[in-house]
């Protein structure tokens, strides 16, 4: 405050040269000198007022020294003096290190442009003897190199130690970044990219933890953070898919195979089990046939077994004068006897 204190003093005595000068009529060129000077004050004066959005943070350095926060509305600050550094006063949210369409995958062959940025890319470790037999199936439980995506939403809360703690928020989002890489080489390098998205939600508290231990005291506040799901190469990702579509094309193949082989082997069971059953009734029955075949019922059943034998072993017409035709003719004759009660 003694420094404004100062300022504004030097002001006052500006102000009351340049109305001397007024009074005592020199000039220059034909124009009064003490109105150069109050004009040149005037204009000095309204530079140095300034706003702070509702949106906004700022806060105020005297020759670099910290004179404290500004409240959103007017302010004055001496040009050449005071100087005003502001901040978005509303939430961050930030992936890192930069948008989607800001990242650049073709760094290892060309120079990366400006404001886009290559991925974060982690090396991560090889599956476990221990690991359960659903993740040693995952196509993805294997050693390699992914994408890994970090998202912070973060707030300034004290724009002075902010300013005194970062150049600005582009440097800031570099620190955390720095971090982010530093959780993800401990918790990734030694588990596959299929094990690590089953601990996605314990990392992102790690990173967390992380961020706000690390920022503590700057005049930030880490509102939340997390891991995106990785992001794989898309000649990868085609790889998988076909192995994927591959493996359930042979499951197919060895069910479709596995039903056949059940089917054959229950159809000829059942065909060798039906044949034996036949194979008994027809002694029973041609046992049963020899004794009643002297009967007139007996020859009833012969004449139906011959008919049936005939119909079922080839493609017979009936014939009148035919020995099947006999056959059948007697039966129908009987069966009208048996009918009359004769």
């Amino acid at each position: 405050m003694k420094e404004m204190f100062i300022v504004i003093v030097t002001l006052i005595v500006f102000a009351l040269v340049s109305l001397m000068l007024i009074a005592s009529g020199v000039t220059i060129s034909g124009i009064n000198l003490g109105v150069i000077v109050l004009g040149l004050e005037v204009a000095y004066l309204i530079f140095s007022f300034g706003t702070v959005g509702v949106d906004e943070v700022a806060a105020k350095f005297i020759f670099g020294a910290p004179l404290g926060n500004l409240k959103p509305g007017l302010y004055y600050a001496p040009v050449g003096i005071v100087t005003v550094r502001k901040g978005k006063g509303t939430l961050y949210q930030d992936e890192l290190p930069g948008e989607p369409k800001q990242i650049f995958r073709k760094d290892d062959k060309e120079t990366v442009p400006y404001n886009m940025f290559p991925p974060i890319r982690i090396k991560f470790g090889g599956p476990q003897e221990n690991d359960d037999e659903s993740l040693k199936r995952d196509p993805y439980n294997i050693e390699m190199v992914a994408e890994v995506v970090p998202v912070v939403s973060w707030k300034i809360i004290d724009a002075t130690t902010f300013f005194s703690s970062y150049d600005d928020d582009v440097a800031f989002r570099k620190i955390l970044e720095d971090k982010a890489i530093e959780v993800f080489g401990n918790e990734f390098s030694t588990v596959t990219p299929a094990k690590a998205l089953g601990t996605l939600s314990a990392t992102s508290q790690k990173l967390q933890t992380k961020l706000e231990d690390e920022t503590k005291d700057t005049g930030v506040k880490i509102v939340d953070s997390y891991v995106k799901p990785f992001i794989f190469s898309h000649p990868l990702n085609t790889s998988v898919i076909d192995v994927s579509i591959a493996r359930r094309s042979a499951e197919v193949v060895k069910i479709k195979a596995d039903g056949e082989k059940r089917r054959l082997i229950e159809e000829g069971t059942g065909n060798s089990e039906a044949r034996r059953l036949m194979l008994e009734a027809e002694a029973i029955g041609v046992a049963k046939l020899a004794e009643i075949s002297k009967t007139p019922e007996g020859q009833v059943t012969l004449w139906m077994e011959t008919m049936a034998k005939a119909f079922t072993s080839a493609q017979y017409s009936i014939v009148p004068g035919s020995e099947l035709f006999t056959s059948f003719a007697g039966i129908k004759e009987m069966l009208d006897k048996v009918k009359k009660g004769a």
